[in-house]
């Protein structure tokens, strides 16, 4: 079996932020590669119920971090970073209403989508690029030019099918 060992992480040599929001305070947490519950921040980073239940660290419990930072741009730049590359997994565009079935769960998705896309553009983006450039820091981004796929669709031929469109796209 695979696991991740925090000791790895630790001596990687490599700097690690993880986000996840406190269902408790609706807060960013953030960890890093010394965190002693680093595993424990990285299940939390990438729970998304219903998908992945919350996960509890102490008397916290945690969802997803996209919902406050979906992607640490601004936290890069807050620590120092002179060159952020953003590589984003969704076209830079406002969501359309896809017209597929079920529609409850066509408006589930539209609906994370706008307020990822707004949240993203609209806060951390802008806040990011207005406190680089009084910084000096240079910020690279990156996104697809159409859809990979549905983040709902967790069946292996099309987790495969988005991975190859993804390396088509990029």
């Amino acid at each position: 079996s695979f696991e991740v060992q925090p000791e790895r992480i630790r001596t990687s040599g490599m700097e690690l932020r993880v986000v996840a929001t406190s269902l408790n305070t609706s807060q960013a947490k953030w960890w890093t590669e010394e965190s002693p519950d680093v595993l424990g921040g990285i299940l939390a980073s990438g729970a998304l119920a219903p998908i992945v239940y919350p996960k509890r660290i102490g008397d916290q419990v945690y969802i997803d971090g996209g919902l406050c930072a979906n992607s640490p741009v601004l936290k890069a730049v807050q620590e120092g970073a002179q060159e952020v590359l953003v590589m984003l997994l969704d076209p830079l565009k406002v969501p359309k209403l896809s017209k597929k079935e079920p529609l409850g769960m066509a408006i589930f998705e539209f609906e994370i989508d706008l307020f990822m896309f707004k949240y993203f553009v609209e806060s951390e983006l802008e806040r990011a690029c207005e406190l680089g450039r009084k910084r000096g820091v240079r910020i690279w981004g990156y996104a697809p030019s159409t859809d990979l796929d549905s983040m709902m669709d967790f069946e292996a031929p099309k987790l495969e099918r988005m991975a190859q469109r993804g390396f088509e796209l990029a």
